[in-house]
């Protein structure tokens, strides 16, 4: 008999998440009804397994050493999955054209190596670590990015000059833009700020956390909904076009909340705590379903990636999260984190092979099934399947796959 353990499909928690879930998806909902039933859904699930079990360090791609110090968030642009944008503590942002021909000496050293297209340095914007950046979902063009120097920038993306400056008073942990132009920050500050690029200023301040806030992130499905966490050890929901902005609280324990991704569909909250433990909520019914135990320890916000089965078919089956110098794949609804020795609990679960610094930030494309993670000396790295590909073809007796996914 199959040992359900390592199943988490059949796993309580998942029926009930399952049911909640499936209360409020509307259309995505009814895809979800279909489950295993649908040919489609189902070979989806099939290839993204495939993908997690590939995923490799890059032998066709490697990035220049930029930063001088910790690599302290990376994030791609949400319409092409194509430029990365990197900040460190030495004060600078670099933005990298991930897909560049190799012959692109604007975007390549002669070795090959990728290296930033453009890039801003302390003279230009930030006067201390930045901490923090991400993308205008609406127009690759802008993004925004915090530091410790207490202000949040918005950048001019094509060539990463500054175009209009936020003071808010503390060090800046984590920013997230709306397709509204509303910039949520997360600060020393017990609130959550907004910021409105339209207008310049700031308009609201959702109070509730008694303490610094470490992670903010807009819901995918709702534009004018956003969960944060804090300092003070709770996830809160906000509906930032209500008086009473705050929809609820999950009471995470005494551990610091510094990273906090919700699910495409709004069904599941992921966290992550200072104590290394991660926690998946099914947010509906504010009721924790799973989470494991990871070998990160820090205080910096860290954020949890999601990962779907396909852009067309965004279930929710699994996570990336950095576990010291090594990054944990596992399935959403895990218990027990894999080992480095013996099998997996689920197909999804696996260590990434370690690297020679620890980890400090993660950014996913699920359009190419590609991996970039940052390291605490400053390495950015690519993940992807194109050696796993390129072994099949080479056993097959075939020229070797020189695309981005595998089949």
């Amino acid at each position: 008999m199959t040992d359900q353990r390592q199943h988490p499909y059949h796993h309580p928690a998942f029926n009930h998440a399952h049911h909640i879930r499936q209360r409020s998806l509307g259309a995505l909902g009814a895809l979800g009804r279909l489950g295993s039933a649908s040919p489609i859904l189902a070979f989806a699930r099939h290839r993204h397994d495939r993908v997690m079990q590939a995923l490799a360090l890059s032998r066709h791609e490697f990035f220049a050493a930029w930063h001088r110090g910790p690599c302290t968030s990376l994030a791609l642009d949400p319409l092409d999955d194509r430029f990365l944008i990197s900040t460190g503590l030495d004060c600078s942002i670099a933005l990298w054209d991930t897909r560049a021909p190799v012959d692109d000496l604007g975007a390549r050293r002669t070795s090959g190596r990728l290296k930033p297209i453009a890039s801003s340095a302390s003279q230009d914007g930030h006067k201390s670590g930045v901490t923090t950046a991400a993308w205008y979902s609406v127009d690759a063009g802008l993004l925004v990015s915090g530091s410790a120097d207490a202000a949040v920038i918005v950048w001019d993306a094509s060539t990463v000059t500054p175009a209009a400056r936020f003071e808010i008073g503390e060090r800046v942990h984590h920013v997230d833009l709306s397709p509204d132009a509303l910039i949520a920050v997360g600060s020393e500050e017990s609130h959550v700020r907004l910021c409105d690029i339209r207008t310049g200023s700031s308009v609201q301040s959702l109070r509730g956390h008694k303490a610094g806030v470490k992670a903010v992130q807009w819901m995918p499905h709702k534009d004018h909904h956003l969960v944060s966490g804090g300092v003070d050890g709770t996830i809160r929901l906000w509906d930032v076009r209500q008086g009473r902005a705050e929809l609820g609280v999950l009471e995470t324990g005494p551990a610091q909340v510094i990273g906090v991704t919700p699910s495409a569909d709004g069904a599941y909250v992921v966290a992550m705590t200072s104590t290394g433990r991660t926690q998946v909520w099914v947010v509906e019914a504010r009721e924790l379903v799973a989470g494991i135990q990871t070998a990160h320890r820090a205080i910096r916000t860290t954020q949890p990636v999601l990962t779907t089965p396909s852009v067309t078919h965004p279930g929710v089956p699994g996570y990336f999260i950095p576990s010291g110098d090594a990054i944990l794949s596992v399935d959403l609804l895990e218990t027990e984190p894999p080992t480095h020795d013996g099998p997996p609990p689920t197909p999804r679960a696996r260590y990434l092979a370690r690297l020679l610094s620890p980890c400090a930030a993660l950014a996913w494309s699920a359009r190419r099934g590609v991996l970039f993670s940052s390291c605490e000396d400053g390495a950015i790295v690519c993940w992807d399947t194109r050696s796993a590909a390129a072994a099949r073809q080479r056993k097959r007796g075939a020229p070797g796959d020189d695309g981005d996914n595998i089949g």
